[in-house]
């Protein structure tokens, strides 16, 4: 599949932030649609987050989610199903960096149905999303069980962070999976044909 990184801002569907309580503090949708539209989604991605500071991903019909538990806060992500997950963990990582810095200690006072008065998370996040470009590099790959060369999109602080390389990385698409060997430079280097059952 061959991604046109310029149109991803289309196929953001909606950024989600809920509190401890599980109160949604703040929404942003495309098209400015409504959080009832997206309500059993967003319960089915905050039913599986537990632990802070990992990704959690579920795909529903129409819709890849991200999510992830940081500081008490989830952040949630969701796209069509074309995007990859590591364009949604870019994207929500650097999310999550811009809001700190924005609002630091100021966010436990937050309650469901904040405004952000300046719109500065709105601006924010249409910011990140037209410099996708920024957070993430793609590699190409073959995958040899569809016999399709494959652009994989990598986000730079998967490599950036490593401690050792080649980093690991697994790529579900089409019904199968695929274990990546990435080097610093983005390159992979290595890919095997893994077994997905759930």
């Amino acid at each position: 599949m061959n991604y046109n990184i310029s149109k991803i801002d289309m196929q953001i569907e909606f950024m989600c932030i809920s509190n401890s309580n599980n109160e949604d503090i703040y929404f942003w949708s495309k098209n400015n649609l409504s959080i009832n539209k997206y309500i059993l989604d967003l319960i089915a991605i905050k039913s599986i987050i537990k632990t802070e500071n990992i990704f959690y991903q579920i795909n529903r019909t129409q819709l890849k989610i991200c999510g992830i538990k940081k500081n008490d806060l989830i952040f949630i992500i969701a796209g069509s199903t074309d995007l990859q997950f590591q364009l949604l963990e870019a994207l929500i990582e650097e999310f999550i960096e811009n809001f700190f810095v924005n609002y630091n200690d100021i966010y436990k006072s937050f309650s469901a149905g904040f405004n952000d008065p300046l719109n500065i998370l709105n601006k924010t996040l249409l910011n990140i999303i037209n410099n996708i470009k920024d957070y993430v590099k793609f590699s190409r790959v073959s995958c040899k069980a569809c016999k399709k060369d494959l652009e994989i999109f990598i986000k730079k602080s998967l490599i950036e962070k490593s401690q050792k390389f080649p980093v690991s990385l697994v790529y579900i698409h089409e019904g199968h999976g695929l274990l990546l060997f990435i080097d610093k430079n983005f390159v992979v280097r290595g890919a095997e044909i893994v077994d997905i059952s759930g």
